[in-house]
């Protein structure tokens, strides 16, 4: 049994979560209720390249290191290096990978907590050795038995609890707006002629032209939002992974320009969150740009693919937010359920805001 940690102890605290921008933002409830347990402290959050931007700001944190699991090995012996020089206290191994817990187990942490997957043998053997507070995980065993997955900020927020924190609720997804960015959204918006209300987000995933879709299906969907009473302006947004989706759509628009549709292209991740502030709704399947709407506090229509429909819509829904979640099926039974719901969310935010 994990013993709760004595965190007069404690000074430097240190955060790793390597992987992907979702995971990230599921992090911050956690993050923010440790925070508020130990305000004085310093925090530092190691991050991906892609992903560090994301948090910078953030008053939840202190520093943000970054780590590539792609650099070379004297850029990676240099990070391990400034990782020695700093007297960890604390160090919370949010990412269940081997490298998080290998980072975690160098950094000298007398304490180090993570979470472990019940599935993973040699992860389970090797646990004494890497995580002081580990917490098992039986997600896998729950998804092969048919049962019902618990959130995965629920079950990050069992790292808390395993070194002494309180068992409450935890609260919303957080990512700050960077001033300089919602300086540049606005004037990009008004250069656009884009009406200060009406716009509805859809993030074009890779995963749209896929199970049975088409890029035609995905355009016909965009369609179909930008025309539903008003909307007034369709924010299309791509990540990284998501340029040959892009490429199709603004081949498609150079031929048929939509002045309705706004491309902004590749962003920085603070420039898309500035964007994406502005929307009344957000369209997205499950990936990173559905967390992010969710931690801007965005009404958000969540698709899930069918196969794993009862898994990823339990484990990774929107948390704490106005949604709709909606089992990818055929375009035809799908495309009219997304409209339906944009609507709704949308009346139900102007709503509120009154």
């Amino acid at each position: 049994m994990n013993r709760p940690v004595d965190f007069a102890t404690v000074r430097n605290v240190l955060i790793l979560r390597t992987d992907h921008l979702g995971d990230l933002l599921l992090s911050t409830p956690l993050i923010r209720k440790l925070r508020t347990a130990l305000p004085d402290r310093r925090f530092t959050l190691v991050a991906s390249p892609a992903n560090a931007q994301a948090l910078e700001g953030w008053d939840a944190i202190d520093e943000i290191m970054v780590y590539d699991a792609s650099w070379p090995l004297r850029q990676k012996w240099r990070f391990l290096q400034e990782l020695w020089l700093t007297n960890w206290d604390l160090c919370l191994t949010l990412s269940p990978r081997t490298i998080s817990y290998i980072l975690g187990r160098l950094s000298g942490a007398p304490v180090r907590a993570g979470l472990v997957y019940s599935r993973r043998i040699l992860v389970r053997l090797l646990r004494p050795l890497w995580l002081t507070h580990a917490v098992v995980s039986r997600v896998d065993e729950r998804v092969a038995a048919g049962e019902k997955v618990p959130h995965e900020v629920l079950q990050l927020d069992a790292i808390g609890r395993a070194i002494g924190l309180p068992a409450d609720l935890p609260g919303p997804l957080e990512v700050p707006l960077q001033p300089a960015a919602q300086l540049w959204a606005q004037e990009w918006l008004a250069a656009q002629g884009a009406p200060a209300a009406g716009m509805v987000g859809i993030h074009g995933a890779f995963k749209w032209p896929t199970n049975g879709w088409s890029t035609a299906d995905f355009l016909f969907m965009v369609q179909t939002i930008r025309d539903l009473p008003g909307v007034n302006r369709v924010l299309l947004t791509f990540g990284p992974g998501d340029k040959e989706l892009q490429a199709e759509v603004e081949s498609f628009l150079a031929k048929e320009p939509d002045p309705a549709l706004l491309l902004p292209g590749q962003l920085p991740l603070p420039r898309w969150a500035a964007l994406v502030s502005h929307c009344e709704a957000v369209v997205s399947p499950d990936t990173g740009s559905l967390h992010l709407a969710v931690a801007l506090g965005k009404p958000i229509v969540a698709l899930y693919e069918a196969r794993k429909f009862d898994h990823c819509s339990s484990q990774w829904s929107p948390w704490q937010v106005e949604r709709a979640i909606i089992r990818r099926e055929s375009p035809a039974v799908t495309i009219p359920l997304i409209a339906r719901e944009v609507q709704r969310l949308r009346r139900e935010e102007r709503k509120s805001n009154v």
